[in-house]
């Protein structure tokens, strides 16, 4: 028996408290039609893409419930939110705040924040949770990496690990010199191959500085 997807589950229950037919739900993110019908139907994850439509649309979904993480499937409101805390505290984002075709500097709001870090020694500029397996074993689904935004997206130190945000999406990669003026991006898992990526498809870069890992 398929194990259930809780994210498609979850945001069943979210269409529901809202009294929404799925179809109306889809246009109001402005999807194709049947896309999250299929996606709950068939019990299938939901694109990274999808779900930033969904939470820009609808603030008040708490990401920690659609992720599994919290029973409370609303949120606070930004008022209802906890300060900034003193000293060097580094906003923590979820990533789909930072798919698509942002800068790293700009999505940084009090809007996109969930909490706050302290790392002691670490001067970062915000932190996000690691998704998928490519990175592993050094870097684990679940992981927190906090990073630095490097203002010159071509320049690059060869060998150290990048969060890029490029127009294929959000990556987390090892970063060497490529052909033609690309750059080859490296996994640690093997059965990720590495590709080339041309610097212009480089929205935003940003070098991991640190990493927070919760056993």
């Amino acid at each position: 028996m398929k194990k259930e997807n809780i994210v498609t589950q979850r945001l069943r229950k979210f269409i529901e408290s809202k009294n929404l037919s799925i179809r109306e739900f889809e246009r109001s993110i402005s999807v194709a039609n049947a896309t999250i019908a299929n996606a709950i139907k068939n019990n299938t994850s939901i694109r990274s893409d999808i779900l930033y439509k969904i939470f820009y649309k609808y603030p008040e979904l708490n990401p920690n419930y659609l992720f599994g993480r919290s029973d409370e499937m609303i949120q606070l409101s930004v008022e209802q939110k906890p300060g900034k805390l003193s000293g060097n505290s580094i906003p923590l984002l979820p990533t789909y705040a930072i798919a698509g075709e942002s800068l790293f500097s700009e999505v940084i709001s009090h809007n996109n924040i969930e909490d706050y870090l302290r790392i002691p020694n670490v001067r970062a500029d915000f932190a996000v949770p690691v998704s998928g397996e490519s990175m592993h074993p050094y870097y684990r689904a679940g992981d927190i990496i906090a990073c630095k935004i490097i203002k010159d997206a071509s320049f690059f130190q060869w060998g150290r690990v990048y969060l890029l945000n490029t127009r294929q999406g959000l990556m987390l990669k090892r970063i060497y010199p490529g052909s033609n003026g690309n750059v080859r991006c490296v996994s640690y898992n093997s059965d990720y191959p590495p590709f080339e990526l041309p610097q212009e498809d480089i929205l935003s870069v940003a070098v991991v500085v640190a990493l927070v890992r919760i056993e």
